[in-house]
């Protein structure tokens, strides 16, 4: 029994080492241009935008991985199904010394379940020296964005 609990042990703990996710709430972010930052409005799990015309939000991200990333971003609708004024986001991953990497495509973050689910932008390439941030475009009085996970 003790060989057997030790291997079960081992396993175990190489499997969470194998790979893991970080969640980020929306409000960790800020607006592009400094005006803008009274537009976004935030609550315990979500920012929407309240302004009449279209704000950009940055979500800067310290990511402890190495490799491929799945990047997400989850919906925080009203109204399940319904996709009126939805934030498109895309990833960034940029280099401290020499800049632009790569970045996903834009992604309509919009879900119809009740809850509403993470919406995949896609993976790429992170190195533990590399920059990453989420980039979202919020049309005005649009709806709102609870989390950010990588």
């Amino acid at each position: 029994m003790g060989l057997l609990g030790t291997a079960a042990f081992a396993l175990l703990s190489t499997g969470a080492a194998i790979g893991y996710s970080d969640t980020l709430p929306a409000m960790a972010g800020h607006a592009w241009v400094a005006a803008d930052a009274g537009c976004f409005a935030s609550s315990w799990s979500e920012v929407r935008n309240n302004c009449g015309s279209s704000k950009k939000l940055l979500v800067p991200i310290q990511s402890r991985a190495n490799g491929s990333v799945n990047f997400r971003a989850t919906p925080t609708t009203t109204t399940p199904g319904l996709c009126l004024n939805t934030p498109v986001c895309r990833a960034v991953v940029t280099s401290p010394s020499n800049g632009f990497i790569a970045q996903t495509g834009s992604t309509l973050i919009c879900d119809s379940s009740s809850p509403p689910a993470a919406v995949s932008l896609g993976s790429l390439t992170v190195a533990s020296t590399s920059v990453a941030h989420y980039d979202c475009d919020f049309p005005g009085n649009s709806e709102a964005i609870g989390s950010f996970t990588f």
